[in-house]
């Protein structure tokens, strides 16, 4: 992962990028899209990612659902297995290492944080997300289908043909923590609602802090959770609500109650 390029290179760089892959996207979005949070060490005015990463999020979930709705699958559970085997850090890291992201994020991470593979690939997977965002935001939801197209055509078919021959096994350490919250109150016509509470720290080491609220026989009940990304802290939020509803076995392996 590169550190930041300046200047003509810079732009050079970014515009070639949206020229090979047909993206259609201004060079100020593109930049803020691939800039981490880091650089604000450099530049405090410097806009980042991390806005466009949460609207990409959203934007990557409905493109997928939508996808495999149209492919025939039509139960909320099928929906939300297939979702989290497509979106997620593992496939968004590998799409963006493929696509060569990593040769234009703007860092001012240390050469030891650079090293760290996970976060390497976290922050791949963050980019490709944003990049979404940035396409939606310019050009709407019909050329986010076109990337997606692109970039996930294969990944897709190949989940949806394991799932209609019953070759994947869907077994509980696949199932996130939101995927069980989501099931068990689909099946209870509700949903739960994921809250940002606080943030803290600073701009390269955030610490971030959600809620998961939802309404469970008349009563408000409350998933608490923190982590260094808002994904992580969304996670241990639904972890908290899982283990609240009786959802978790040794307070680690999941299991849902089909009562």
């Amino acid at each position: 992962m590169n550190l930041a390029r300046n200047g003509s290179e810079r732009e050079k760089y970014l515009r070639s990028f949206s020229e090979k892959f047909s993206i259609d996207l201004s060079f100020e979005i593109l930049n803020e899209a691939t800039t981490h949070h880091s650089y604000k060490r450099i530049s405090s005015e410097t806009r980042d990612y991390e806005c466009l990463e949460t609207l990409g999020d959203s934007v990557l979930d409905l493109l997928v659902v939508e996808w495999f709705l149209n492919h025939g699958l039509n139960t909320a559970g099928s929906l939300t297995d297939a979702r989290a085997e497509v979106v997620n850090d593992v496939i968004l890291g590998e799409i963006g290492e493929e696509i060569g992201i990593n040769e234009i994020i703007r860092t001012a991470l240390t050469s030891a944080e650079n090293q760290r593979e996970k976060e390497r690939k976290r922050i791949l997977a963050d980019v490709t997300e944003a990049i979404f965002g940035a396409v939606f935001v310019e050009n709407g939801l019909a050329s986010c289908r076109k990337l997606l197209k692109a970039l996930f055509d294969t990944r897709l078919e190949r989940v949806l043909e394991q799932m209609q021959e019953g070759t994947k096994s869907w077994g509980r350490s696949e199932k996130t923590y939101q995927n069980l919250v989501n099931e068990y109150f689909d099946k209870r016509g509700n949903s739960p609602v994921f809250i940002l509470d606080w943030e803290r720290g600073p701009l390269h080491s955030k610490l971030f802090g959600y809620s998961c609220q939802v309404i469970h026989n008349g009563d408000l009940m409350l998933g608490k959770g923190e982590g260094n990304t808002k994904k992580q802290a969304r996670q241990e939020a639904a972890r908290d609500l899982c283990n609240k509803l009786g959802l978790l076995l040794n307070n680690e392996k999941s299991v849902i109650n089909d009562e």
